[in-house]
């Protein structure tokens, strides 16, 4: 999350709070249970046409200035265009670098707001351009491409530029003034007291006070019709397809889980280099056939010795590994550990974007020395209208066996399995590369 103080000084305006959209019966109730689930002190929240929106906050707000939700405020003032993008260069005030904000809108909803580097906006505009690629090369349609728009304010015109022409699009307009500084905003979209997210999403006026008996009336009307009609209609049994069945099958049984490779890797190599005298490891393979393969050199060390310490080696881990002689030379192979990302009752399904940024995040903020490349978007499910993924490949330069273990952390209870990929150790030093899968919903 993030705020931004108006230059005028009169508001803040927020970005990137925890969004969600209510349809359907209950909204309130939809609203109070996300709301127990994050516990955040201030929300934004709006009713209308039968949907109900809510934003939640966690940031001190002890200012005397009022605070409002930029997204939802400008995704309402450009109701008329449904697909767009916003970007504004803002001065950072604690760091007094510029930053980037990024507001993305497909289909009249906020799909991302975020102030970033200007890595990251480089990341988000060459993620769309590969989307663009991946529904051309499927035949999906085109439509949020073709109507899309991108606004802009401070932004180089020279860059935009080659933005658009890749997304085949018209060009970017350039305001001459910042939306952060010209937007007013409405008091509906104004952070307030949690306790008041009732006040702000039941039914107002006459709607409500006559909601109870229409929904008694409509209830008796269908009460009456099912009656009459149940002796001469037949029973139509309606199946309705498992967008997700695939999903849960490969999470819940089948991943290779790159979190338990990660760590097992970790705890591998440190067992191997304490135990295994005059032996070192020289290079780790992951299979597609989840296999993982450590290629060995002697250093003045027994064969001998070396079955009898891997052994007592898989009989402590209780995973199945041998040693064996190959043209490569002398190796351990090891099972790969594929213990299921999630329980049945507790699978988790992430926005793909979301995940992919909290990944990529995370590797520039704790690794430094690990760089990861997008190579392209995938469908694991072709029978699935939801179910997307993205290939990514993690470069290692200068790596050690401690980003291993930080690499376990980062992917830790997220749907993100290995693919394969190798690394050869220099040294301490570790170099190569790995190829993951992330899973998600497709919200791009």
């Amino acid at each position: 999350m993030y705020n931004y103080l108006r230059q005028d000084h009169k508001f803040y305006w927020v970005f990137s709070p925890v969004r969600k959209v209510f349809t359907g019966r209950d909204i309130l109730g939809q609203a109070n249970a996300a709301h127990d689930e994050y516990k955040m002190p201030y929300i934004s929240a709006s009713r209308k046409n039968g949907v109900g929106r809510l934003s939640m906050s966690d940031f001190d707000q002890s200012s005397s200035k009022p605070f409002f939700d930029f997204a939802e405020q400008v995704r309402l003032d450009y109701i008329d265009i449904p697909n767009f993008i916003y970007v504004e260069s803002i001065a950072d005030s604690a760091t007094e670098n510029e930053k980037f904000l990024y507001l993305y809108i497909k289909n009249g909803e906020i799909q991302l707001d975020n102030v970033c580097s200007k890595d990251s906006l480089d990341r988000e505009f060459s993620l769309l351009i590969e989307r663009l690629k991946f529904v051309t090369a499927n035949n999906q349609s085109q439509t949020e491409f073709g109507n899309l728009k991108i606004f802009a304010y401070g932004i180089d015109k020279n860059y935009l530029s080659d933005v658009t022409q890749r997304l085949g699009i018209a060009e970017a307009r350039h305001y001459s003034k910042a939306l952060t500084e010209t937007t007013n905003p409405d008091e509906e979209f104004r952070f307030v007291r949690a306790e008041q997210i009732k006040e702000r999403l039941s039914p107002k006026g006459l709607y409500q006070r006559w909601l109870p008996i229409l929904v008694a009336v409509v209830l008796l009307v269908v009460a009456g019709n099912v009656v009459l009609n149940a002796f001469d209609q037949k029973e139509e049994v309606v199946r309705v397809k498992d967008e997700w069945e695939k999903y849960r099958t490969l999470m819940t049984v089948q991943s290779p889980q790159a979190s338990n490779r990660f760590a097992q890797d970790f705890n591998n190599i440190r067992a191997f280099t304490a135990t295994l005298a005059g032996w070192r490891i020289v290079e780790v393979s992951h299979t597609k056939q989840h296999d993982v393969i450590y290629k060995l050199i002697n250093e003045g060390g027994f064969t001998g010795s070396l079955a009898k310490t891997v052994k007592t080696i898989s009989k402590k881990f209780g995973i199945p590994m041998v040693n064996d002689v190959t043209k490569e030379g002398t190796v351990i192979s090891v099972k790969g550990a594929n213990i299921p990302l999630y329980k049945k009752e507790s699978l988790e399904v992430w926005d793909l974007r979301t995940l992919y940024q909290t990944v990529t995040d995370d590797l520039v903020s704790f690794t430094p020395n690990i760089t990861a490349s997008f190579i392209n978007f995938e469908t694991p499910d072709p029978t699935s209208h939801v179910w997307r993924a993205i290939k990514l490949q993690l470069s290692l330069k200068g790596s050690t066996a401690d980003d291993l273990l930080k690499l376990a952390a980062i992917t830790k209870n997220k749907p993100i399995s290995i693919v394969g990929g190798s690394y050869r150790f220099i040294g301490d030093t570790i170099n190569g590369n790995i190829t993951l899968i992330l899973n998600g919903a497709e919200q791009w």
